[in-house]
């Protein structure tokens, strides 16, 4: 099976951001969060609620996090490693565009320096062509609704999106045909159209410490329209009615309480949750 270089994941004018922070940056603390759906797919579905699953981080500390860079770091030799990162580094941003004994100081402590918490995982046509098929195959009516032939269907392909799968339902029932003799096709505007956009998903530091000194950090550009503004300092989930509500500037006793819950930390994912569970808790909140 192919796997990818995990030291080469990242945008190339990120390679260097160590030496932006502040001499003596001990800890940085961030949070990935859905800023907007307005470029989402299911935007303007009505089957869309307005909120996002969790789902998919144990996939990912597990995969990437853990085997990836075991398979492909942690395990083999340092001066191979180091060597092939400093390679394409090079080849991409020139000579000595960067140092590289932070790489090597990560091989020799042998895992991950990272903490990540996070919620539980699972918690929240054209209308003509039917009736062209009916006229010339004829059909029978049953509850009001008038059925196709059973020999007889129609497969809606590609770029079916919920929005567009709606519309195509709503047409069919407005014209008295029931939904029963269609399929929708999934392709490229449903698996494949779906970006770090989509929500706008956005990894953003709120937090570090500077030789033990808290300093909170956040993002407000002047130019936006407020989707880009970040959280301030430490930060805390509650559960409120039903909802899960973002605190920020928090003191470091509030950040340890809420529903955020340590799910990876220093090399090692010392929380697991099964399918079924995922698929229970998500069933529990709909």
């Amino acid at each position: 099976m192919f796997k990818i270089n995990p030291l080469t994941q990242t945008d190339f004018y990120k390679v260097d951001h160590r030496n932006q922070y502040p001499k003596g940056t001990t800890l940085v603390y961030s949070n990935l969060t859905a800023r907007s759906d307005k470029l989402s797919p299911c935007h303007d579905s009505p089957l869309y609620g307005g909120k996002m699953v969790v789902f998919g981080i144990q996939y990912f500390i597990k995969s990437f996090i853990i085997d990836l860079f075991n398979e492909n770091f942690f395990k083999q030799p340092k001066d191979k490693v180091v060597a092939e990162y400093k390679r394409r580094i090079e080849t991409s941003l020139g000579k000595d565009a960067i140092t590289y004994e932070h790489i090597e100081a990560l091989h020799d402590l042998g895992y991950m320096p990272i903490q990540i918490k996070a919620l539980p995982e699972g918690s929240p046509e054209r209308k003509g062509l039917i009736k062209c098929l009916y006229e010339i195959f004829g059909g029978e009516t049953k509850n009001s609704y008038t059925h196709l032939d059973s020999h007889i269907g129609a497969i809606y392909g590609d770029s079916i999106t919920l929005k567009r799968a709606y519309q195509i339902l709503k047409g069919l029932a407005e014209k008295g045909f029931a939904s029963d003799s269609i399929v929708f096709g999934i392709g490229s505007y449903t698996y494949q159209y779906s970006t770090r956009y989509s929500f706008g998903m956005a990894v953003k530091s709120t937090y570090g410490e500077v030789n033990g000194e808290p300093r909170e950090i956040f993002k407000e550009p002047k130019t936006d329209n407020g989707i880009k503004k970040s959280a301030k300092g430490l930060l805390r989930v509650d559960l409120v009615n039903g909802e899960y509500v973002l605190k920020d500037q928090c003191t470091k006793e509030e950040e340890q309480g809420g529903e955020l819950e340590t799910v990876f930390k220093d090399g090692v994912l010392v929380k697991e949750t099964s399918l079924s569970e995922i698929r229970n808790l998500l069933n529990y909140q709909l």
